[in-house]
């Protein structure tokens, strides 16, 4: 411990901010590491109070407010940690990873970018343990704390000065990493709205997407993509995550991951996967996907439609139905009333014939008023131009592209929303 302390009891203030990868491996707390089992070793037997003097008494970096804190946790650390089972040691890092964050808010806060990245990924690691995992409720307590935390980093982040000169060392290349796990924290105890407030706010703090590197952007799009998921923004959960995945690197996990989650939007869009994209895909999801693209092909929804999507697993697992149930019903029912409209060669179509095209069963809708009401809304939701005539019971179509390519109705944006310009 000695010959630790008096060696970062050296450094000076200069060193630390423009050299935050030293302060990286002076606090390391990989604990296959030499360092880590040589601090441990010299502090048996000493007690909490006598550790606490030894670093007062070593005077390290005193205009660096609560610098300290840092020193006596991490000592505390190396000597409680058992290297054999870190997961009954969770509290050790949680006290490091408080302390960081106290000192963080510091202007030369910067210096402990290196450190807390490798706290942080630690402390994940921990948190994905099938150990922790087992009980729910504890585990979405684990990850809300560790989220708040983390969002305490970011906002530091964002209320940091412009570095002078702009090149200096500085918070916000960390910001992009602090994004993204935050993201997962929410992401796997299931509070999204709360991610919302991580992607509202990248746009405030001054970066560009392109300086970070490619694993964290496009881990950054996919989960922004996740959002607009749950957001049931299927043109801008289509543009992240086809993004991401055409970034990703082939043949690795993460591009099947992200497969996973952009195949419902690629359809709801217009965009129908291939016979060899489906089969990258489990049992469950090649099933619902291969029925989803026949209803769209023949124009026919299955009378149980909703049973048949809402029962899927891979469905369940994802939370799509509710999507799936309010956009593919109009897809499907465009794709009849095209397919009538080109047997009929006629820009005017009944609504008794375009209730057969829907396969509606005539005896739940004799008045044709669920007909009606789907032609009022493809064309409010412009899958369809042209005018319903009640007087006729008759649907008027446009004379030309009265069926515009759904690519372009629903399809992606041609570019970002202007608060997402920095992605750009």
């Amino acid at each position: 411990m000695e010959t630790w302390l008096s060696y970062v009891g050296k450094l000076n203030e200069s060193q630390v901010v423009t050299s935050p990868d030293l302060l990286g491996q002076l606090f390391s707390v990989d604990l296959t590491s030499p360092q880590v089992a040589s601090i441990q070793r010299s502090l048996v037997g000493q007690s909490v109070a006598s550790i606490e003097i030894a670093v007062d008494n070593a005077r390290i970096l005193p205009t660096f407010n609560r610098f300290n804190s840092i020193v006596k946790n991490y000592l505390l650390f190396c000597k409680n940690i058992n290297p054999q089972n870190p997961r009954r040691c969770f509290d050790l890092y949680g006290n490091l990873f408080v302390s960081l964050q106290n000192v963080y808010a510091d202007q030369r806060g910067c210096c402990l970018n290196v450190v807390l990245r490798n706290v942080i990924n630690e402390i994940y690691s921990l948190l994905n343990n099938s150990d922790l995992q087992s009980d729910k409720t504890n585990s979405f307590e684990y990850f809300e704390w560790f989220a708040a935390g983390l969002l305490r980093l970011f906002n530091a982040v964002r209320s940091e000065r412009e570095p002078v000169p702009i090149d200096a060392p500085s918070k916000k290349n960390n910001v992009l990493f602090y994004a993204c796990m935050i993201s997962r924290a929410y992401f796997k105890s299931n509070q999204f709205v709360s991610a919302g407030n991580v992607f509202s706010n990248m746009h405030s703090v001054g970066v560009k997407l392109a300086q970070f590197p490619a694993c964290q952007q496009v881990e950054y799009r996919f989960w922004l993509g996740r959002y607009m998921l749950y957001l049931e923004d299927v043109n801008l959960a289509f543009l992240h995550l086809d993004w991401a995945y055409q970034h990703c690197l082939d043949n690795t996990f993460q591009k099947l991951l992200i497969l996973d989650w952009l195949v419902v939007p690629s359809i709801l869009v217009g965009r129908l996967p291939t016979s060899l994209v489906i089969s990258q895909l489990n049992e469950h999801a090649q099933t619902i996907i291969t029925q989803l693209i026949d209803w769209l092909k023949s124009g026919k929804l299955s009378k149980n439609y909703a049973d048949i999507i809402n029962n899927n697993p891979w469905i369940q697992a994802r939370h799509l139905g509710p999507l799936l149930l309010l956009k593919l019903p109009l897809l499907v029912y465009r794709r009849g009333l095209k397919r009538l409209q080109l047997i009929l060669n006629s820009s005017k179509i009944r609504l008794d014939d375009a209730s057969l095209a829907f396969n509606l069963d005539a005896s739940i809708d004799p008045d044709l008023v669920i007909t009606e009401g789907i032609c009022d809304a493809l064309i409010c939701n412009d899958y369809m131009k042209g005018k319903i005539l009640p007087a006729t019971q008759s649907v008027v179509l446009r004379i030309t592209d009265c069926f515009p390519n759904t690519l372009t109705v629903s399809g992606p944006k041609r570019s970002l929303p202007r608060r997402d310009h920095w992605m750009s």
